[in-house]
Formats: C-alpha cells, structure tokens, sequence
C-alpha cells in the first residue's frame, strides 16, 4: 500500500516503540526517596557477574550522610547494593552503551536482568 513514511501514525509508533531496546528499572528507596537502578550480566576479567548500577543522584545523596562509612546503616546497606554509579542521564542509554561507554571498567555485556 505504501511506504513506512506513509503509513498512519499509530504504525510508525509501534515500530518504533519494538524497535527500542529492553530495559528493566528498579526502584531504590534512600531517606523516602526513589532512585532508578538498573541490573546487568556482564563478563568482566574471564567471568561473569551481575552489577546493579546507578546515577549519580543517589551517591550524592548517601555520601551526603554522616554515617556514609558506618556498618548497618540505611546509607552503607544502600551504597552496598550499588556496583557503579554513572552521570545523570546515562541510566537511559541502551546496556550496551553504559557498558561500553560509561564504566570505568573494561567488561563485555551479556544480557540485562
């Protein structure tokens, strides 16, 4: 019938929304605060691990806590569940992407969990 550039609006959108890659945001709770998380399968120095990461946001928040370093507290659990922090924004970027471009350690993404 026609081209992809001529096909009705709600077609366009639904290729467009399959077309974008899958991510799986979950929620972190800091000082009644909610935080986005994302956790990765990545195979980083010959073995696989799992790396849940983070914005910047919430280090800034729990390093802002005076008892940031002390064992069994809300900030040091939290921090604790975190592998690596990335810049705000950067938690929108495909796996792929925050692996390749946004650690500052060298690792070969597998899949997101």
């Amino acid at each position: 019938m026609g081209t992809s550039g001529n096909s009705p609006p709600l077609f366009r959108t639904i290729i467009f929304i399959i077309a974008q890659p899958f991510k799986t945001i979950v929620m972190i709770t800091f000082k009644g605060k909610e935080y986005e998380t994302r956790t990765f399968s990545v195979i980083c120095d010959g073995y696989e691990h799992d790396f849940t990461i983070a914005d910047e946001t919430l280090f800034e928040a729990i390093s802002e806590q005076d008892e940031y370093l002390t064992d069994g507290t809300e900030a040091h659990t939290v921090d604790g569940e975190i592998y690596f922090y990335v810049e705000k924004g950067q938690l929108e970027l495909s796996a792929e992407e925050i692996c390749k471009d946004c650690l500052d350690v060298e690792m070969e993404f597998v899949e997101e969990l």
